[in-house]
């Protein structure tokens, strides 16, 4: 859950992100295996564990904005 103030421009980021997830199940699945992996590598350093999701959260993002763009287009 993520809290923000009205007209903060992290809300458009995020919903994007969400969006692209639910129309992407590859990716939903990726994540989802990656945020496994994270946690059994990491289970006892949120540090590190937050340092390779943001990688990969970056990573999908790039692609997230770009898939955003080419639907604001239509």
């Amino acid at each position: 859950m993520h809290f923000y103030e009205i007209g903060d421009s992290e809300i458009e980021r995020h919903l994007v992100f969400r969006n692209y997830l639910r129309s992407h199940l590859d990716a939903v699945k990726e994540y989802g295996k990656f945020l496994k992996k994270l946690s059994q590598r990491f289970p006892n350093d949120i540090e590190a564990y937050i340092s390779g999701k943001e990688r990969l959260v970056s990573m999908i993002e790039k692609k997230t904005m770009a898939w955003y763009q080419d639907l604001s287009k239509h």
